[in-house]
């Protein structure tokens, strides 16, 4: 269910969600790169929680980074 605070943003390859958790972090974001056994062999995800402490700032370097070409 997509109304709670954790995003899940789907990425294949795997390799690519890692690369994306690492460039998230160089932009000071935390997010974790999900991959196989939590998901199906070869897929991966993103997940992202967003909280109260998270500024416009953080949400505008999250969302211009995912249209960058993070995300499937």
């Amino acid at each position: 269910n997509d109304l709670g605070p954790i995003i899940r943003v789907p990425v294949v390859p795997e390799d690519r969600a890692v690369a994306a958790q690492e460039e998230l972090a160089r932009r000071g974001l935390m997010v974790v790169a999900v991959r196989y056994p939590a998901v199906a062999k070869g897929d991966a995800i993103l997940r992202i929680c967003l909280t109260a402490s998270h500024t416009d700032e953080h949400i505008r370097i999250l969302v211009a980074s995912l249209r960058q070409g993070w995300c499937v």
